[in-house]
């Protein structure tokens, strides 16, 4: 039975799919599902302090009444369409985790997956005032138990970013703002999702040109090659060498090609167009008609059978964690070098965060016990770096926050002008496709009028279907904006109190996601060499309000014993 160009592009498809959910699993994420989610409201009382009431007694001053907030609550679920199937109320304090019995009974429910997979809350602090439930709301989260958060008064997007600032709602109390964390995540995905490239990062044989993938002259042809050579049974050295003898460049500069680096060029759907980057994956010749593919769908199937038939890939058994992951740097060979959790006995009750170079050519891997060092060897330097007198300049922070500010603004006009500008291309396309339909019906007789109006309908409508989808992203994108021009920022004297008490939040914390936010939010890199932390480099938008003495950055050799080896830690 013959196969069509279609069927192999589905058998690819599913590959890239596979390597998605491959790498969400590897990093403890739910895999996406169809369950649409079902919501419970959930209220508790809160308090804020004490007054005097008519008569002169003391009663307890309420924040936002448990009235009010289901009230919140059902205006966002009628506004959002949300389904709704239960109301609950806590009128007891959150500050001990086993006080509040209507919540413990709302997440067995959660778990037995019978009523509600959802719950919508006034806000993150009505949910997690202590950190054991905190903590297991943004594990089932995090699992897929818990399907959605909707909070009238927040705004939570169930992608990592979101969860980071979850993670430091709950962790800070109401103390401490998403506004000032990068959102770098959301914009590499909506520069994905547009089928361009990020910054000048291209596939192998590949330029990039106007933000496009474009094919690399002689390059490309080399790449195309040794995809061939594979097929042909080839061994992957050979084909490394092959490119290495005829002078493969990348970006302009010589590439040394190895055995490694061929194995993952193979591994890779995104040389037939299924692009797949991080956890996401689109197809580039649906947003890009100009994409040309490295390997067709059919070759490329040929060469992964032939590749798992000899068993070429092992899947790793390593822990991964988003914890210090693609912020280390190894200083004998400039590559990042790679985190993951593992235990030194299979029985054994602590986990530890470890940090090694994979880079084999590297100098690090000629010496025993070079080329991996413990975690807790960065984060020693990391207390000892925050502990160094580090401020923060009020002028920089209320200019940062005021520019931040303007730029959200700027950015909710030029959406809000793209968005009028797509809709109205939209309504002419729609308007030409009827006037070509006026023409299929008066010259029906006229079989070559009728094939050319009909060739400009279906162009007219594959124009309208890629609008409609750069418009559902423009949509989303001003929710967003909308969303963070609402929210308080913290002041200046807010932040400088969260500053002040960083390091005793990351040594007491036992949520990564919320540890690695705030270490993102302080530093970009760090140099390891030696098993030391041989240098590290700001964040440049941090470095911009933060006032920093002069102090010195090689400090690898200094010991200070954080408890970092506790299991609940897993450092």
């Amino acid at each position: 039975m013959a196969h069509s160009n279609s069927d192999y592009k589905q058998q690819v498809f599913q590959l890239a799919q596979a390597i998605v959910f491959d790498r969400l699993e590897k990093a403890g994420k739910p895999i996406p599902d169809d369950k649409a989610p079902v919501y419970v409201i959930y209220a508790r009382k809160s308090t804020k302090g004490k007054k005097k009431n008519q008569d002169g007694k003391q009663v307890e001053r309420q924040e936002r009444s448990i009235p009010d907030q289901i009230k919140d609550c059902k205006a966002l679920a009628k506004r959002e369409g949300l389904k709704v199937v239960d109301i609950l109320k806590e009128e007891k304090s959150a500050r001990k985790s086993a006080n509040r019995e209507v919540f413990e009974e709302m997440i067995d429910e959660i778990k037995s997956k019978k009523s509600y997979n959802a719950i919508i809350c006034w806000h993150p602090d009505r949910l997690g005032r202590n950190m054991k439930d905190a903590g297991e709301i943004i594990d089932l989260i995090d699992r897929g138990v818990i399907k959605d958060l909707k909070f009238p008064q927040f705004s939570f997007q169930r992608d990592p970013n979101g969860l980071m600032t979850l993670g430091l709602q709950f962790l800070l109390a109401k103390a401490y703002s998403d506004n000032l964390s990068i959102n770098v995540s959301r914009g590499n995905e909506n520069i994905i999702g547009e089928g361009k490239a990020i910054g000048n990062k291209a596939l192998r044989g590949y330029k990039v040109v106007n933000k496009r993938q474009r094919p690399d002259g002689k390059n490309f042809k080399l790449i195309q090659q040794a995809f061939q050579m594979g097929i042909e049974g080839k061994s992957q050295d050979d084909i490394a060498l092959y490119l290495n003898q005829n002078d493969y460049t990348q970006n302009g500069k010589k590439a040394k090609m190895s055995k490694q680096l061929v194995s993952a060029m193979f591994l890779d759907t995104s040389y037939t167009g299924y692009y797949v980057y991080g956890k996401n994956m689109v197809d580039l010749t649906k947003l890009d008609s100009l994409f040309t593919p490295a390997v067709s769908y059919l070759d490329y199937l040929r060469l992964r059978n032939i590749l798992d038939g000899k068993k070429g890939y092992k899947k790793v058994q390593e822990k991964a964690t988003p914890l210090l992951d693609q912020m280390v740097v190894c200083g004998y060979c400039g590559n990042l070098m790679t985190t993951y959790l593992n235990k030194n006995k299979p029985d054994s009750p602590t986990t530890y965060l470890r940090i090694k170079c994979s880079t084999k050519e590297c100098y690090s891997h000629s010496v025993k016990g070079l080329r991996e060092i413990r975690a807790k060897v960065i984060f020693e330097y990391i207390y000892e770096v925050l502990s160094s007198g580090i401020g923060i300049n009020e002028k920089a922070y209320n200019h940062y926050v005021a520019d931040a500010k303007r730029q959200l603004v700027s950015s909710a006009k030029e959406l809000e002008s793209d968005q009028r500008s797509i809709s109205k291309q939209i309504n002419d396309l729609e308007s030409q496709i009827e006037e070509q339909q006026i023409i299929v019906a008066r010259l029906e007789d006229d079989e070559k009028s009728v094939k050319v109006a009909r060739e400009k309908i279906r162009q007219a409508r594959d124009e309208i279907e890629q609008l409609e989808t750069k418009l559902a992203q423009i949509k989303n994108q001003r929710v967003d904006t909308v969303s963070l021009l609402k929210e308080k920022v913290m002041s200046y004297t807010e932040f400088s109190n969260f500053f002040e008490n960083i390091v005793a939040t990351l040594e007491t914390s036992d949520n990564h996601l919320a540890t690695d936010s705030i270490i993102r939010m302080v530093f970009l890199n760090f140099t390891i060499k030696d098993k030391k932390v041989l240098t590290h480099q700001w964040n440049p938008k941090f470095e911009s309000i933060a006032k920093i003495p002069s102090v010195n950055e090689c400090r690898g050799d200094r010991t200070r014993t954080c408890g970092l080896t506790l299991p609940k830690r897993a450092l």
